[in-house]
């Protein structure tokens, strides 16, 4: 075996458990702020509105040893509940976000990462350059992709690698039964690194085709930061002022935080 590469002294790594408490914090002021937003609208409707926040790569430890007073707030006004996501190929991050969407374990396509704005420039190259996202969907479905909606190109790859497994996976499942009874489903926020995009909480609320109503997964919500892990964060200000704007279009909300996945 060849030998370890020598660990950093300790005093030099960040203390994740205070990098923690700051992204749990402001979790929460960006879901306390959403809920009282949200009120007045919710008045005047007579659905409720759905918010999912996922917190990639958080433990049950990291909960305990963080103080997160307005999480106990929460879970003894209202109700807080355990659930495990299983995924067929559990080292492929997007199989669990898939997994939410099509209600069952599933397996994600490497493309699943590649969720995008619809101006976006894809991966795909094209004779004048990289295709955006509007011109690839317009492409796989014959059919055009609105402004301010997202787009997952991985979509239809990840429903041939189920279709193998058990023909009852079914990819986008969740945002397809959204869609048809007449409601929206919307999604915010990504965990990228610098070099390297992840938007896979678009895979909780597409459809079949791999379509987002609304949303924003864009590199425009986060800045660059030298002294955290990895050089990238979210910027929260402008997660919260998409948040809040989505939430008033649409019947589901999907929020990727991003910042714990990139400790």
């Amino acid at each position: 075996m060849s030998p370890q590469k020598a660990r950093e002294p300790l005093a030099r790594q960040p203390d994740k458990h205070k990098l923690m408490q700051k992204l749990l914090a402001a979790t929460m002021i960006i879901l306390l702020s959403g809920f009282f937003a949200a009120q007045p609208s919710l008045a005047k409707q007579s659905g409720k509105k759905v918010i999912i926040m996922t917190l990639n790569a958080i433990t049950l430890e990291d909960l305990n040893k963080t103080n997160t007073p307005n999480i106990d707030m929460l879970a003894e006004q209202g109700a807080v509940g355990l659930m495990n996501v299983r995924a067929i190929k559990t080292k492929q991050t997007g199989s669990f976000y898939l997994s939410i969407g099509a209600g069952a374990r599933a397996e994600a396509s490497p493309l699943a990462s590649e969720g995008l704005n619809a101006d976006e420039p894809t991966s795909v190259n094209s004779y004048g350059g990289k295709l955006t996202a509007k011109d690839l969907y317009l492409q796989n479905n014959s059919t055009a992709l609105s402004d301010g909606a997202v787009y997952n190109p991985g979509a239809m790859d990840s429903s041939a690698r189920n279709f193998k497994y058990r023909n009852n996976i079914v990819p986008g499942l969740l945002g397809e039964v959204i869609k048809k009874h007449g409601m929206k489903t919307a999604v915010v926020g990504n965990a990228d690194t610098l070099n390297k995009r992840h938007r896979e909480i678009t895979l909780i609320t597409m459809d079949l085709n791999g379509k987002v109503a609304k949303g924003n997964v864009s590199s425009e919500l986060n800045v660059e930061d030298k002294s955290f892990p990895g050089g990238l964060r979210t910027n929260y200000n402008k997660l919260l002022s998409e948040s809040l704007a989505l939430l008033e279009q649409t019947d589901l909300l999907a929020i990727e935080l991003g910042d714990t996945a990139r400790l």
